[in-house]
């Protein structure tokens, strides 16, 4: 292979250097940039995801309390409603609250 020897090559290549290095970092950036959005995302799903576990086991325990201190069904009603449990789940949490 032989190597380059003129100024003129060796200056145009320099040059193109330049040019394309600023290029291939911006599109780096932007792919960095795009990651953490997706991290971001991700965690915020996740934080969602838990809070709605943490409401949904709430909403359970106040049903299972209900249950065990005789509320009027009406009141367990609004409440499994509210927290969107279904009537299977109620039975199986009523049920909990009988042993």
């Amino acid at each position: 292979m032989n190597a380059v020897q003129s100024p003129l090559a060796l200056d145009l290549a320099n040059e193109t250097r330049k040019a394309v290095a600023p290029e291939e970092f911006i599109n780096d950036t932007m792919r960095r940039e795009k990651g953490l959005n997706e991290l971001q995302n991700f965690m915020n799903r996740q934080r969602q995801i838990s809070a709605q576990k943490a409401a949904q086991k709430t909403a359970e325990d106040i049903l299972i309390s209900a249950f065990q201190n005789n509320f009027p069904i009406e009141a367990v009603e609004v409440i499994r409603q509210r927290a969107g449990i279904t009537e299977s789940r109620l039975a199986e949490l009523k049920e909990q609250a009988q042993m």
